[in-house]
């Protein structure tokens, strides 16, 4: 059992690195992503929205801790 647990703990910490790693490199993109650019018009929308999910998946995941 607590195999198990420790188990489900690094799971646990290790889905949150995650979360955070993912969150910081999309929002790295957002800043270098000039929004006047026609080449990024069809993908900053599905960046944003990337974002938002993420940061509040890190936030969610944060509560739960």
């Amino acid at each position: 059992m607590d195999a198990l647990l420790s188990t489900a703990t690094q799971t646990n910490h290790r889905r949150s690195g995650l979360l955070e790693s993912a969150l910081m490199v999309i929002e790295e993109l957002r800043t270098q992503i000039d929004p006047g650019d026609p080449k990024w018009a069809d993908h900053l929308d599905k960046i944003v929205y990337v974002s938002q999910t993420l940061r509040a998946a890190v936030e969610i995941d944060r509560l739960y801790r």
